[in-house]
């Protein structure tokens, strides 16, 4: 289950001490742009709602006696269980 979180809680929960490993070939501006563009990457994906799919059946009337037929499958997005909290 995925949470979906705003940039003010992903700051709140950096507040505090932050222990990482720098290699020796990289320059410590290298690897704050590093450390930067991670955090980033990472804080959108925690901010991003994930909605599942489902599979719905493929409905179409039979040409002779028009009574609905299922003829298939398809995938789409299931939206009943997404609260609108999450779609901020």
């Amino acid at each position: 289950m995925k949470i979906a979180l705003t940039p003010k809680d992903v700051l709140r929960l950096l507040d505090g001490f932050l222990c990482v490993y720098k290699p020796r070939d990289v320059t410590l501006q290298a690897f704050k742009k590093l450390l930067v563009a991670k955090l980033c990457e990472e804080g959108n994906l925690l901010a991003t709602p994930v909605v599942p799919t489902i599979e719905m059946p493929v409905v179409k009337p039979h040409p002779v006696s028009q009574a609905n037929v299922v003829v298939g499958t398809r995938t789409q997005l299931d939206y009943r269980c997404v609260s609108l909290c999450c779609l901020r």
